[in-house]
C-alpha cells in the first residue's frame, strides 16, 4: 500500500511538472518579440509586427504645417466634389507656415497671378473676413480684392478660418499624427503608416495628397528627389513700438556710414566678395540699407559692449544672422532669422536652427529696447512655432520646372492656373505633371516639394496646386484612375467652373507646349 501511494505521488509530481512546462512554453510562445538593441552594429532590432488599419478614405492629404496651405486647400477641394477625405497633421492645430504679421494673403501688388478673386483664393478670404481680427480694421470683400493683399497680424484667427473651411467642407481631420511610413503596392501608393496617442496604424487611401514641406511621403515612396539649399528662418513681431519716434531718430541721424564700418563688419562676417550667396549680397545691403546709418551705429557699439550677436554659425557652413531690417508697419516690428547651410534632413542641424534662432531674436529685442529709440517699451509678442524652409528637397519630374522657365513665361498644355509673381514678368502656365512624382502612382505633391521647388514656393500659388491637386484626386476616384492617367481636359474644365482662370475653353484642345 505504501509503495502504491509513493507510485502515485510519483506519477502526479510527474504530471505537474508536464503541465507547469506546458504552460511555460505556451506562455514563451505567446509573448510577443521585444525590440533588442545589437551594440556590435549601434542598432535597434525590430521584429515584424501588424499594424491595425484605424481609418480609410477616397482621399488622404498629409501636412497643414509646413507646406500645408496646399494641403489645406487639397482637402477642401476633394471633399467639396464628394470625395471622402482625411488630413493629418502632426501638430495639434492647423499652421500652414503662414509668415506670422506679413502680407501673407495676396500677391503684394496689383496684376499678380493667380488673382485673388479666383477659385479658393477668393473663398478664403470670405472665411477670412468672417472670422475676424486679422487686420487692423475691418475690411469688406472688394476692399481687399481691389488691394490684393491682406495684412495677417493675428495669425490664429486666419488658420481657425481654415479650420472652419475644412469643416464646413466636411473633410476629416486627424491631427497630433505623425506620418511613419509608406505602404506601396506594384508601385502604387494605398497605405500609410501614423503614429499618434493611440498608437501605431495606418490609414488606407485612394488617392494621397504629400504637403509635408519636404516631400516626405514622396521620399518614403520611392519617389527620386532634388536638393536645394533650405534658406531657412524664424519669424517674430515685437509689439508696443513707436515707429514715427524711431523713423524720426533715423532721419536726425542719417549721414553716411564711414568706410570704418565696412571694415569693422567684415572684421566680423569676413571679405564680402568672398561670401557665398546670400551674404555677399546680405552683409552689404545691412550698412545703411536694410537698417538705417543710425541703427548700424548703435549695433556696432552693442556688438562692441559684448550684447549683440552679429553672426551665428555651425561648422563650416551654417550662418545666422538678422540682416533683413526691421520691418517696421503700424505699432510694431517684424525681425527674424536667416539661415543658410542648414540640412533640413538632420535633427541636429534643425535643433540648433531651432534654438538659436529663438535666443537671437530675444537678444535682438533687448539691444533695441536698450538703444533704439521707439523700441524703449518693445516686447516680444510672438515668435512663429516653428522655422519656415523656402525649400529643401523636392521631386524630380520628366521636366523640372527652372526659375528661367519660370521668370520668362512658358506656356504648357496641361496648365492647372497661370503664374506671374509681378505685372512686369511674363506670365507661367503652371503645368499640371508638375505635381506628379516620378515612379510612385497614386500620389500628387503640393507646395515646395513639387517640381517647382523654392520658385513655387509662395503661398498664392501654393494654394492653388492645392486646389487642382485636390480636384485631380477627386476625379481620379471618381473615375477609377490613378491621378497620372486623369484626363486634362476634364481637369481644366473642372477648375473653370470653381473659379480658376485658365486660358483653356474647356471644349477646346490646349495648344502644344511652347517655351516664350
Amino acid at each position: 500500500m505504501h509503495l502504491m501511494k509513493s507510485s502515485l505521488h510519483f506519477i502526479c509530481t510527474l504530471g505537474v511538472f508536464a503541465v507547469s512546462a506546458a504552460l511555460a512554453a505556451a506562455e514563451s510562445q505567446a509573448k510577443p518579440e521585444q525590440n533588442r538593441i545589437s551594440g556590435e552594429k549601434k542598432i535597434v532590432v525590430e521584429p515584424s509586427r501588424e499594424t491595425p488599419i484605424s481609418h480609410e478614405a477616397d482621399v488622404v492629404v498629409i501636412g497643414a504645417a509646413e507646406g500645408g496651405i496646399g494641403g489645406i486647400m487639397a482637402a477642401v477641394a476633394a471633399a467639396r466634389r464628394g470625395a471622402k477625405t482625411i488630413l493629418i497633421e502632426q501638430g495639434g492645430c492647423i499652421d500652414p507656415a503662414l509668415p506670422i504679421g506679413l502680407l501673407v494673403i495676396g500677391t503684394g501688388e496689383a496684376g499678380g497671378l493667380p488673382s485673388m478673386r479666383e477659385g479658393l483664393y477668393r473663398d478664403l478670404v470670405k472665411y477670412v473676413i468672417s472670422a475676424g481680427e486679422s487686420d487692423f480694421q475691418p475690411m469688406t470683400l472688394e476692399q481687399i480684392l481691389e488691394r490684393e493683399t491682406m495684412i495677417v497680424r493675428r495669425q490664429d484667427v486666419v488658420t481657425t478660418a481654415m479650420l472652419q473651411m475644412m469643416k464646413d467642407a466636411g473633410v476629416q481631420m486627424l491631427f497630433h499624427t505623425r506620418f511613419v511610413s509608406a505602404v506601396m503596392e506594384s508601385g502604387r501608393l494605398t497605405g500609410i503608416i501614423v503614429e499618434s496617442p493611440q498608437g501605431r496604424h495606418a490609414i488606407r487611401g485612394k488617392v494621397f495628397v504629400d504637403s509635408t514641406g519636404l516631400g516626405d511621403v514622396a521620399a518614403a515612396a520611392g519617389a527620386p528627389m532634388h536638393r536645394e539649399e533650405p534658406d531657412m528662418g524664424l519669424q517674430s513681431i515685437l509689439a508696443k513700438v513707436d515707429p514715427a519716434k524711431y523713423e524720426q531718430w533715423a532721419m536726425d541721424n542719417k549721414p553716411p556710414l564711414e568706410a570704418t564700418y565696412r571694415q569693422w563688419l567684415e572684421g566680423i562676417v569676413g571679405p564680402f566678395e568672398k561670401l557665398e550667396h546670400p551674404w555677399n549680397q546680405w552683409w552689404p545691403e545691412m550698412l545703411g540699407d536694410r537698417y538705417s546709418p543710425a541703427m548700424v551705429r548703435k549695433m556696432k557699439e552693442a556688438s562692441d559692449n559684448g550684447e549683440l550677436t552679429l553672426i551665428r554659425r555651425r561648422g563650416a557652413r551654417a550662418v545666422m544672422a538678422i540682416p533683413e531690417g526691421l520691418k517696421l508697419l503700424d505699432d510694431y516690428a517684424r525681425p527674424r532669422t536667416y539661415i543658410t547651410g542648414i540640412d533640413p534632413l538632420n535633427l541636429d542641424d534643425l535643433n540648433w536652427a531651432e534654438v538659436n534662432s529663438r535666443l537671437a531674436l530675444m537678444e535682438f529685442q533687448r539691444f533695441l529696447k536698450k538703444y533704439v529709440p521707439g523700441f524703449e517699451q518693445c516686447v516680444m509678442e510672438r515668435m512663429d512655432d516653428s522655422i519656415a524652409l523656402r525649400g529643401g528637397r523636392y521631386i524630380k519630374v520628366a521636366h523640372n520646372i527652372t526659375e528661367r522657365e519660370v521668370s520668362r513665361g512658358a506656356r504648357h498644355p496641361d496648365a492647372i492656373f497661370l503664374f506671374r509673381k509681378k505685372p512686369a514678368r511674363q506670365t507661367y502656365e503652371m503645368p499640371y505633371r508638375a505635381l506628379l512624382p516620378d515612379q510612385v502612382e497614386g500620389l500628387l505633391v503640393v507646395g515646395k516639394a513639387s517640381a517647382g521647388g523654392a520658385y513655387l514656393r509662395t503661398t498664392h500659388c501654393t494654394i492653388f496646386q492645392g486646389q487642382a491637386a485636390g480636384t485631380a484626386a477627386a476625379l481620379a476616384v471618381k473615375e477609377g484612375l490613378t491621378p497620372r492617367k486623369v484626363d486634362i481636359a476634364r481637369l481644366q474644365a473642372a477648375l473653370k467652373a470653381d473659379g480658376v482662370e485658365i486660358p483653356y475653353p474647356a471644349t477646346a484642345k490646349p495648344p502644344a507646349a511652347e517655351s516664350r
